[in-house]
């Protein structure tokens, strides 16, 4: 599969989804009924023999074929005879949904999984933003860096005083 995640990005084949786009992961699973085509072609080829041998010779020539066709179709399909699951990770965003990656494989979904889950984590904590302590906006709203400063050392002096008084309590 070619899949790949990176700080902005899940790439999937030829398609990219965007980290910050993505709202949830999900997986879905569906079990697939097994082939049962392999006993009708075994019956087939089993007819195709009866016949040759009730029509004597020039009659086993015609249909030997048939029954060599069908008994080889029918020997491939008996291996696909047991139901399989198969998963599909889902990426939803506001709008709609897709189905990104179906595997047969339970822990490879489950590491693409965790590797678009860290992907989104890394990116909401880089995304964390501070109020501007300089430049246009923080000028026009009235901020300038000493009344930050002064303010994150109210919250620090208030933080200290609770812990000094719950010491001792």
């Amino acid at each position: 599969m070619n899949f790949s995640v990176d700080r902005d990005f899940v790439r999937v084949g030829d398609k990219s989804y965007a980290i910050n786009k993505i709202n949830s992961v999900e997986v879905r699973s569906q079990k697939k009924k097994g082939s049962t085509a392999y006993l009708a072609l075994w019956t087939i080829a089993a007819g195709a023999v009866l016949m040759g041998i009730k029509g004597g010779a020039t009659a086993a020539m015609g249909w030997a074929p048939v029954a060599f066709f069908c008994a080889l179709i029918g020997h491939g399909s008996y291996g696909r005879r047991f139901p399989t699951m198969s998963y599909a990770l889902y990426l939803v965003t506001s709008s709609s949904e897709a189905a990104a990656v179906t595997t047969t494989d339970r822990s490879e979904i489950d590491n693409v999984r965790r590797e678009i889950e860290e992907a989104i984590a890394a990116r909401a904590h880089m995304s964390v933003r501070f109020p501007p302590s300089s430049g246009p906006s923080a000028q026009k709203d009235g901020r300038h860096k000493s009344d930050l400063r002064a303010a994150q050392a109210r919250v620090l002096i208030a933080a200290d005083q609770d812990l000094t008084a719950s010491s001792g309590s």
